[in-house]
């Protein structure tokens, strides 16, 4: 028989007329191997960079959160030329998500 372990988890759900609906919290049991995984998979999220876009006519702003601090917010203009510059700056940086 194997240990087993909680995840809590907050559900949030969606309706297309009454829009976001109110979270619902959860624990989830299961076995400690599938713990363990899902456990690593969120150090693996946390530790990942991710960037926010604030997309505007003429320009683009892009901050970098690395899990403990923000970068400086760099703004790039929306010519092709400078959105692949935002790309580059992006990919220099290791960025796996990006929010717009």
């Amino acid at each position: 028989m194997q240990d087993k372990k909680y995840f809590k988890v907050n559900i949030t759900q969606t309706d297309k007329n009454k829009g976001r609906l109110p979270s619902v919290e959860r624990f989830l049991e299961v076995s400690k191997p599938v713990f363990s995984y899902l456990y690593g998979q969120i150090l693996k999220e946390r530790d990942m960079k991710t960037s926010g876009l604030d997309v505007h006519k003429d320009t683009v702003f892009c901050a970098i959160y690395d899990g403990e601090s923000y970068s400086v917010v760099k703004e790039f203009s929306t010519t092709s030329t400078s959105i692949r510059s935002l790309g580059e700056y992006m990919q220099s940086e290791n960025v796996k998500k990006v929010a717009m």
